[in-house]
């Protein structure tokens, strides 16, 4: 189903709805970046603006919430780095 215009969040909504949601913190001008590199929730372009439909945010913050729970910020980073061969 499309979603109405009314439906879909600007970027400053977007970036509210991260932050009160999930706790995600991406302000306008990280979501534009992560459009820009490729690695954002999906989006649609109205006209020159920029528009986020719910469900693409809630499966873009679950891609970046990890499922492990670590003891420290050094597991946490150890977990992450690439296995030597």
């Amino acid at each position: 189903m499309t979603p109405t215009i009314d439906q879909l969040l600007r970027p400053s909504e977007a970036s509210a709805y991260l932050r009160s949601r999930w706790g995600i913190r991406a302000t306008v001008a990280t979501l534009a970046k992560w459009r820009h590199l490729g690695s954002s929730a999906r989006f649609r372009k109205i006209g020159r603006d920029v528009a986020y439909e719910r469900r693409a945010l809630d499966e873009f913050a679950q891609t970046r919430i990890s499922s492990a729970d670590f003891a420290s910020t050094v597991e946490a980073s150890a977990a992450a780095e690439p296995v030597a061969a």
